[in-house]
């Protein structure tokens, strides 16, 4: 969450709203978008068409960078399609967020869900957004996106100290405003090329931490979250004092061990090791320490190389560094 005031990140997490504080139009929006949703589940696809405006957009990931976009009656065929082909899937609601604007008669829906009874038995979380405008026949859903998690190795806190003007009036070479997260400028490691780009959208991959086999799929992903809360505390603390002429940096031995472990993982998390561990079983693993690793995994009764290093990220975020080194224990366990 940013403050409005100083722009500043806040480790103070989003929260469903609930029934209870919801407004009539959002209660109204939320229970359709849960009707879209459930419709997996009942087999009752044509209630997208009750709601769904005349212009409405279907808009589902592909490939990398490929989007497909279908009006209602291709995504109801779509959906009957996916029921033939997958007999046992259903979608289990995690959470839901709206976010309803009166005066513009726009609303949103986000709606984190669990797909289950997939051909290959795998789980997969997913966020899915309901875009809805008010019209003269009421509120009318206009578009449906389903939203990959992207994960960074690089924290948008540190990001944002190289990112470019991200005023209202700035506009790119196309005509279009900037995306308000800012824009980077990189070098190409492949060809040299200079380059721009969203801030979002660069130093990450998609799904880099989700363990399919998890309870909580993207758990990973919210340890990291607070994890970067705290170090971009104490990195702005040394900004605000590095600013002043002549200035000392004091930092408690809590401060300096959480930098210690947030640089840590910053390395460890990386694509280096990330494209090091995903592999689909340790006959694949090219690495030096082969024999180590296949040994570690049958004592430890790990499946891959990856949910070790799934493993030890959740390991190192849990740990608390102390002064007489006890996590030291903790960590070889």
């Amino acid at each position: 969450m940013t403050d409005k005031a100083t722009g500043a990140e806040s480790n103070v997490p989003l929260k469903n709203p609930g029934p209870e504080v919801l407004s009539p139009t959002a209660r109204l929006l939320e229970k359709r978008s849960l009707d879209i949703v459930n419709c997996i589940n009942t087999r009752t696809f044509e209630v997208l068409f009750k709601y769904a405006a005349p212009a409405f957009i279907d808009s589902r990931p592909l490939a990398p960078g490929e989007t497909a976009s279908h009006d209602a009656s291709d995504a109801v065929g779509y959906m009957r399609e996916l029921a033939v082909n997958q007999p046992g899937l259903r979608v289990d609601v995690l959470s839901t967020l709206v976010d309803i604007n009166e005066e513009q008669k726009w609303g949103t829906v986000w709606i984190n869900i669990l797909r289950t009874g997939t051909p290959d038995g795998t789980k997969m979380e997913n966020v899915l957004r309901f875009r809805w405008r008010q019209t003269r026949n009421g509120w009318e859903c206009v578009k449906h996106t389903e939203r990959s998690q992207y994960h960074h190795f690089i924290p948008q806190f540190l990001l944002r100290n190289f990112a470019q003007d991200r005023s209202q009036n700035a506009r790119n070479i196309s005509g279009r405003r900037p995306r308000k997260d800012g824009s980077l400028r990189f070098i190409s490691t492949k060809d040299g090329d200079l380059s721009s780009g969203p801030l979002s959208r660069h130093y990450g991959l998609k799904y880099m931490y989700r363990d399919i086999y998890a309870t909580e799929q993207h758990g990973l992903e919210k340890k990291f979250s607070y994890l970067e809360g705290q170090a971009a505390e104490i990195i702005r603390k040394a900004k605000t004092t590095f600013l002043q002429p002549d200035a000392t940096l004091t930092l408690t031995r809590t401060e300096k061990d959480t930098l210690r472990k947030f640089l840590f993982l910053m390395k460890y998390r990386n694509t280096s090791f990330g494209s090091r561990f995903d592999v689909p079983t340790i006959n694949e693993y090219t690495t030096a320490d082969k024999g180590k690793m296949a040994g570690y995994m049958r004592v430890r009764g790990f499946q891959t190389p990856r949910a070790v290093w799934l493993a030890n990220m959740h390991t190192f975020l849990d740990i608390t560094i102390d002064p007489r080194r006890t996590w030291h224990a903790e960590v070889r366990r």
